[in-house]
């Protein structure tokens, strides 16, 4: 079965949905809804803004479950009627954050350095790592910060000049590679019979 947890802790009073990953954006946006479930879960309140929020999927039966993503909530709303009451959430994935946020460095001007290093350094505050499935390619000469210029904007950019591509994989770091894969649809299921709700993973 499908696994949920945000902040570390097992929702499984959620309802159905697909997840769709592609190759065109480095962060892949998640919606969920939460329906109201046994006390031992604890729902007398929506989650935080900003939880940590993970999918598992089993790898084999029995098993111990595969993360295949990681993201924060961003948004949410409740629903409440006589009978039950739901929470929808919905997000990105962790380079989200790199997204949002204006590049940082120690200098503005960045000397004879391979965009595997730079990379690092950018994302190293948002707790990203970088993984290359192919080579990085030759350092730069010289690398210009501009003022206001995102974090994944200027990693984008030094990508592009490189000939490479960027997606975030599921534990929400980011992948370089040249090749791109073959978008992917999940249909999820959840652990008990519920009424389906999308939930879908964008590309």
């Amino acid at each position: 079965m499908f696994t949920i947890k945000i902040n570390g802790k097992k929702y499984s009073s959620w309802k159905a949905g697909t997840l769709t990953k592609g190759f065109k954006n480095a962060a892949d946006g998640f919606s969920l809804t939460i329906i109201d479930g046994p006390s031992s879960e604890g729902l007398d309140i929506a989650p935080e803004l900003g939880s940590k929020i993970e999918f598992y999927i089993p790898f084999t039966s029995g098993g111990s479950p595969i993360l295949f993503f990681t993201g924060y909530i961003e948004e949410d709303s409740r629903a409440l009627n006589a009978s039950s009451r739901s929470f929808k959430i919905s997000g990105r994935s962790k380079m989200g954050l790199a997204i949002d946020s204006s590049a940082i460095y120690k200098t503005a001007n960045v000397k004879k350095q391979k965009i595997d290093f730079i990379a690092a350094e950018l994302l190293k505050p948002f707790n990203i790592k970088t993984e290359f499935k192919t080579d990085p390619g030759k350092a730069f000469k010289s690398v210009t910060i501009e003022q206001g210029e995102s974090v994944f904007d200027v990693i984008s950019r030094l990508a592009k000049d490189r000939g490479l591509n960027l997606m975030s994989n599921f534990e929400g770091n980011l992948v370089f590679f040249r090749k791109p894969p073959q978008e992917r649809t999940i249909l999820l299921k959840p652990e008990t019979g519920l009424t389906p709700l999308n939930v879908k993973r964008s590309i």
